[in-house]
């Protein structure tokens, strides 16, 4: 068993035996703590870095994919002839704020970030 496989085991018997206790029950503390620790160590360990780099890169592809669609959702912007402010067609919400709701609700964000964890565990090889 690897490291990763002992730590995913660890956090599913802390998850079932959270379950199976009462919300008020005194364990539950040291429990949460135990929760803690194993993610800290699931976020050392830096699985990326061991995987095979034809599985990172062909995650990086399906990233990028992801994130080309969520940026096709977006509206098209249109400046004000005479306000040079951008609006939406027809609308009173700015398109800048209707983009900003869209790129939240495809998770942008979060797709750029595993791009960017990617991209650093391929350049440093």
């Amino acid at each position: 068993m690897t490291d990763l496989d002992g730590l995913l085991a660890e956090m599913r018997e802390v998850f079932d035996a959270l379950d199976a206790l009462d919300e008020s029950d005194p364990e539950r503390e040291a429990l949460v703590a135990k929760q803690e620790d194993i993610r800290s160590r699931l976020r050392a360990l830096d699985y990326d870095r061991h995987r095979p780099r034809a599985e990172v890169e062909a995650e990086l592809r399906h990233l990028y994919k992801q994130l080309k669609s969520a940026r096709g959702d977006r509206i098209k912007t249109i400046k004000g002839r005479f306000t040079g402010a951008d609006l939406a067609v027809g609308g009173r919400i700015p398109a800048t704020d209707i983009n900003e709701r869209i790129d939240a609700s495809n998770q942008v964000s979060a797709i750029e970030n595993r791009i960017e964890a990617l991209e650093r565990v391929l350049r440093d090889g």
